[in-house]
């Protein structure tokens, strides 16, 4: 069986030790069921954000439905990794589905197919569920967020950059040259985040507003 991996933590989040971490225990999952592991992809961004903006997961199941590529199975260490919007989840479950192409969730040890290539029968109702308490989960988060940025403000607190510091074009151009020359080459996003050592959410950020 041939798999790729699909790794993911908001773009909120500094420690890349994370998706190290998601990534390294999927490995050894493969090796231990015999699952060769054909490409890896690492995502820094919110599972809220919309499916059309969330570009590395497109290029990770783009990268699947390739037929020469022959993937069998996309592994992910558990559900809220794929989102945490569950309307979202279930248009990207469908998507998979559709094509055929398994998905595992190490967490809840969640196979969409079982070894015969037949449907789960589980699966739709587990995914459900589990999808729901990946949206509550972000909620709470949220609202726990709102609620210490509130608190700060009140105490006298500012949140965001400070007065001055908003960086221009020009600024942008300069420091980030190398980023942007891959981009406007038409490099992936992914390729040139690897390339230019920045972040996915970084490089996202500057196409977006280079409009590349």
């Amino acid at each position: 069986m041939k798999a790729v991996i699909y790794a993911r933590v908001s773009s909120a989040c500094s420690d890349r030790q994370d998706t190290e971490r998601q990534v390294v225990d999927l490995k050894k999952y493969a090796r231990s069921n015999n699952i060769e592991v054909v490409n890896t992809f690492e995502d820094y961004q919110s599972g809220a954000k919309p499916n059309a903006e969330r570009w590395v997961l497109k290029e990770c199941i783009a990268f699947c439905k390739i037929q020469k590529n022959k993937v069998d199975c996309i592994l992910m260490s558990e559900v809220s990794r794929l989102g945490r919007d569950i309307w979202e989840m279930i248009g990207l479950i469908k998507n998979i589905h559709d094509h055929h192409i398994n998905v595992y969730f190490q967490r809840e040890n969640l196979y969409m197919f079982d070894s015969e290539g037949k449907d789960n029968p589980l699966f739709a109702m587990m995914f459900a569920v589990f999808s729901r308490f990946a949206e509550t989960e972000r909620l709470f988060i949220k609202e726990r967020l709102q609620s210490g940025y509130k608190l700060f403000r009140e105490k006298g607190g500012q949140v965001g950059r400070k007065n001055g510091t908003v960086k221009t074009i020009e600024t942008l151009e300069k420091e980030y040259a190398k980023t942007l020359k891959e981009l406007r080459n038409g490099t992936s996003i992914r390729r040139t985040a690897k390339l230019t050592d920045v972040s996915i959410a970084t490089v996202t950020r500057l196409k977006k507003k280079f409009g590349l």
